[in-house]
């Protein structure tokens, strides 16, 4: 009956007047098993009486599928009536409980049915047919195809680009030409058409001739376009004007200090004024350092081991030539070059990938339990001033009420968001457009052909096979959009790690997040779940805890599941994870997340409220520069800085109450930081 784990046979039960389609799981694949558990209505699972746990295959599979959430059962029973009549039920129940407990859902959501003989399959297609499960709100509130034809056909004017032709059954809520498609792991489009078409004849309840398999995908019953006036169109990115920004005019005074100053510039022989205006000199170059820094402050260089983009894409696509410690590809690759040595050459890039990978890892663990330890503490370094090195930073009086404003000294890739004045109400308006326009559109059940134009070939014949491709091992899923769901924005997931997985999972590591139908790669920033306008940046997702992930990525309205997936190198090559859990939150560029670093000093002397202090700072012009902020103490003192002493960094200090020797003097300082875009939106921008 099956030919693969990819398209669904649907037929019709004529004697019930229902129509049902089946897919297998396939349990190899994680991923795969993952799409076809988001358009599941029912699942069945078929067991032999004598298994007493699921195969190992089946068993790495579940968690992903339990973190999605597991639909309306079905037990079927293989092998029942070799079982004594004396012991069947206790049989029954026992393989019940069994798998209740491997999904973990009540066992009143499990129904049991035998499935041996013929009398036995037809009450469990009549259990099928009648079971009715519910449809989650995510997957209520937008229309959906699964797809059981697909073909990609070449653009004969222009290679780069493809047309993508889609069938199946229309499900969620009618669908429309008017609104965007989601191509799984491709991108948004607007659809050419939508074609009413005739049915498979497997999926006909009156195909009784030979030559309904030639009425197929030909007979077209009605056909929906696009209409320019009232549809849709692609905005992922907002494009903003660089010359709108708020300018002041110099002063005369400023006027005349950068003559001066391009007089003193020294010019190289045979070069003319302008070009030697674009030339940086000493003290230029060194603010460019500065600011680099500054950037890779921003990406938590305070924790080691950070991952990036770019070199599992360049893993991932199998072009990166991977050489280290000045090993070139010569050494690897014996003169004969023939597939034994290609084949070796990959074992040993894995190799190589999956030691990298290993010890990255035992650095961040190393990283989370320090700052489990020592939370947000820093030493102040020794080499640099700090009041240059903590810049970016401020002191609060009050984390809880001290105002932030929002809008101050955003970075520039805030300028490509997108944002809301009210997320809850442009949910309402978004389904209330989509209610309207859908009044006339292909309904659901209507067994539809849905083309889709100028989709570029690259992003169909490229990438992993779980990462939900549509060349990939799983079933496609097209899903149409709601109104600003193709723009992006400051997505707010609230997650919690998984307890399958044991690594650490820093902030601003790239994750593979699945967001309903969709797929997106993002670099998340885990912050706290409170109700203040501010909330802490966590460095690492805590075991068990509720948390934050702000991420950039397309808008989608909740309620929506969210699963995160972290890749990893073996000596196989690349596996994917289940890291994180959750749902949406809303989608919010106004979040303040806030990275916290805490200075520590000791005491050097004391006597009563009064203390000198050391190691904090290193010269007296930071302690002159930092002495407004309010110093306290791990034994509950609130304190300030008196008056620098000496010239080592020594600070006078004064608290409210006796202060003992053992006590530690800190200071705190915040600083706004922001999620990183994932290297693919960083490509696509460079491009514009």
């Amino acid at each position: 009956m099956f030919d693969d784990c990819v398209t669904p046979r649907t037929t019709t039960c004529g004697r019930h007047r229902q129509r049902v389609s089946f897919l297998l799981i396939n349990s190899a694949n994680v991923m795969s098993a993952l799409e076809t558990l988001k358009v599941c209505d029912l699942l069945m699972v078929i067991a032999p009486v004598s298994a007493h746990e699921p195969s190992a295959v089946v068993a790495r599979c579940l968690p992903t599928l339990k973190a999605l959430g597991i639909p309306q059962t079905l037990l079927a029973l293989r092998g029942l009536d070799d079982v004594k009549q004396a012991k069947r039920q206790e049989v029954k129940k026992a393989m019940l409980n069994i798998v209740a407990t491997e999904l973990q859902i009540p066992t009143d959501r499990v129904k049991t049915l035998p499935a041996t003989s013929r009398a036995e399959f037809t009450e469990l297609v009549r259990q099928t047919v009648e079971l009715r499960g519910e449809t989650p709100r995510w997957r209520g509130q937008r229309p959906y195809v699964l797809a059981h034809r697909r073909e990609i056909i070449p653009d004969v004017s222009d290679d780069r680009f493809a047309t993508v032709v889609v069938e199946g059954y229309v499900r969620g809520v009618p669908a429309t030409a008017s609104q965007l498609w989601h191509l799984p792991g491709v991108g948004d489009f607007p659809v050419v058409k939508i074609e009413s078409i005739a049915e498979p004849a497997q999926a006909r309840a009156n195909a009784v001739s030979r030559n309904d398999a030639a009425m197929e995908g030909n007979e077209v019953l009605m056909t929906w376009t696009r209409d320019a006036n009232i549809a849709q169109e692609v905005m992922r990115e907002n494009q903003p004007d660089s010359m709108a920004g708020e300018q002041t005019w110099p002063t005369a005074t400023e006027l005349q200090l950068a003559e001066l100053e391009a007089k003193r510039k020294t010019r190289p022989a045979g070069m003319s004024d302008y070009q030697a205006s674009w030339l940086l000199d000493a003290n230029e170059d060194g603010n460019a350092n500065e600011d680099a820094d500054d950037a890779d402050d921003a990406t938590m260089d305070d924790a080691p081991g950070d991952d990036t983009f770019g070199a599992e894409a360049e893993m991932r696509e199998g072009g990166a030539d991977i050489a280290e410690d000045g090993e070139s590809d010569e050494e690897w690759v014996n003169a004969g070059g023939d597939d034994e040595d290609e084949v070796d050459l990959e074992t040993r890039r894995n190799l190589d990938m999956a030691e990298r990978d290993s010890n990255k890892r035992a650095a961040l663990q190393d990283a989370e339990n320090e700052d489990m330890k020592f939370p947000d503490e820093m030493d102040t370094p020794a080499h640099c001033v700090a009041r240059d090195r903590f810049a970016k930073y401020r002191g609060l009086k009050s984390f809880r009420s001290s105002p932030w404003d929002p809008k101050e000294s955003l970075p520039y890739d805030y300028s490509r968001v997108f944002a809301f004045e009210n997320f809850k109400r442009a949910h309402k308006r978004a389904l209330q457009v989509q209610e309207e326009d859908s009044v006339g559109g292909a309904q659901i059940g209507t067994y539809v052909r849905i083309t889709i134009a100028g989709v570029p070939r690259i992003g169909l014949g490229v990438g992993p096979s779980w990462s939900g491709w549509v060349g990939g091992a799983g079933p496609v899923v097209l899903s149409g959009l709601m109104q600003y769901e193709s723009c992006l924005s400051l997505m707010n997931y609230c997650v919690t790690k998984s307890t399958y997985y044991d690594a650490p999972l820093k902030s601003k590591d790239p994750l593979w997040f699945h967001v309903g139908f969709r797929r997106e790669r993002a670099g998340p920033v885990y912050n706290t779940d409170n109700l203040g306008d501010k909330h802490k940046l966590e460095r690492f997702l805590r075991a068990r805890s509720p948390t934050i992930a702000s991420v950039y990525a397309p808008i989608t309205y909740g309620p929506a599941p969210v699963i995160g997936f972290k890749e990893s190198f073996t000596s196989h090559g690349i596996k994917v994870d289940l890291c994180l859990t959750g749902s949406v939150r809303d989608a919010n560029p106004d979040r303040i997340v806030l990275k916290r670093v805490i200075l520590s000093a000791l005491p050097f002397r004391t006597h009563k409220h009064k203390a000198v202090a050391r190691y904090m700072f290193h010269n007296p012009n930071d302690i002159r520069w930092f002495k407004p902020l309010e110093l306290w103490t791990k034994y509950g003192l609130r304190g300030k800085i008196v008056e620098p002493v000496g010239t080592h960094g020594r600070m006078k200090c004064v608290f409210n109450n006796v202060i003992h020797q053992h006590d530690t003097i800190c200071a705190t300082l915040y600083k706004r930081i922001y999620p990183k875009f994932a290297a693919s939106e960083q490509h696509a921008h460079a491009a514009t």
